[in-house]
């Protein structure tokens, strides 16, 4: 993102003293059945300013929690334009009412050739997103429809279930693609560092894109 060729982004802050600014959309969680430790993992990293969130509708949106822990809407991010170099969401989106309306606002906080790194639930075989919940008004929730049986996953977050709205197919990355973002996605396992059965979506501002945007 630099433009300076360094064999680790922890070599590029020391040589340069530049700090690598991420939004992760969640906390650390730790449970008997599943656990989300990257948070913590990039918070004891010196060079690294951290942002991290939870989901709350009954706390005012940008409400400091904690230091670094805000309460954020993803679909209207209380973050300023071009702010973060990553960020991060790790099978979040599907609980998104509005996703394409949260991408946009990602890509709105990303810095100019910024990257979006996330998860989701998804079928690389399957051209359409299968939709679970239809919104047939955008602007009211409560003309919501069911498609499917409500389908709901845990969410150590906030102590309740989140509802999913969809399973993604290859069309997400036409729509990200449509955004101004590159989308490669990856299924290379590391062994040697104990990454194991990956899936990840590396996306990329295109910065000939954005500048035929404006907020």
């Amino acid at each position: 993102m630099s433009g300076v060729r360094v064999e680790s982004i922890s070599e590029l802050a020391s040589k340069y003293g530049t700090l690598l600014t991420i939004y992760d959309t969640q906390v650390a969680f730790y449970s008997h059945v599943n656990c989300y430790p990257i948070p913590d993992i990039l918070s004891k990293c010196n060079w690294i300013d951290l942002q991290t969130s939870i989901y709350d509708p009954n706390i005012p949106w940008g409400t400091m929690l904690a230091p670094n822990i805000t309460n954020q809407n993803l679909e209207k991010l209380m973050f300023p334009d071009s702010c973060f170099d990553i960020v991060i969401t790790s099978d979040v989106m599907e609980h998104v009412r509005l996703d394409d309306v949260a991408h946009s606002e990602i890509m709105r906080v990303l810095k100019p050739h910024g990257v979006y790194l996330f998860t989701v639930p998804h079928v690389r075989d399957r051209t359409k997103t299968m939709v679970r919940v239809l919104t047939n008004d955008r602007e009211d929730p409560s003309k919501d429809e069911f498609l499917k049986e409500p389908e709901y996953h845990g969410d150590p977050n906030a102590n309740n279930m989140s509802l999913c709205y969809r399973v993604y197919g290859t069309d997400l990355d036409e729509a990200l693609e449509s955004l101004g973002f590159t989308v490669h996605y990856t299924t290379q396992d590391f062994p040697e560092f104990g990454i194991k059965n990956t899936e990840l979506f590396y996306c990329q501002l295109n910065l000939k894109h954005l500048r035929t945007r404006s907020w």
